[in-house]
């Protein structure tokens, strides 16, 4: 299994995360947005596979986040499933600050 690396922030800034209506103040890096950006700005709906292949990750994690209602979606019939880009940034940035948490 590939070793992980632990971030070592410079400048965090303040942002305002809201999720299902419940606001707090978190710290967001400043690369997030410019990283973000980058890799989901330029489309408005993702589907989770895709999701997955842009985090080198496997596609059962975006599907239990779903399932857990980490991540807000919509079911396209009766397999298929999109995230709007907005509920994927509130979902990977809430990861990334309870990562950096925990250390």
């Amino acid at each position: 299994m590939p070793k992980r690396l632990k971030l070592k922030i410079k400048a965090p800034q303040k942002k305002t995360y809201q999720k299902k209506g419940f606001s707090e103040d978190i710290i967001i890096p400043d690369w997030f947005d410019t990283w973000f950006q980058r890799n989901f700005g330029h489309k408005r709906f993702w589907k989770p596979v895709n999701i997955a292949e842009v985090l080198d990750r496997h596609p059962d994690l975006v599907y239990r986040a779903l399932k857990a209602g980490d991540l807000e979606y919509v079911k396209l019939g009766q397999r298929s499933y999109v995230i709007p880009v907005k509920s994927l940034y509130c979902w990977l940035s809430s990861r990334l600050v309870s990562q950096i948490e925990d250390d």
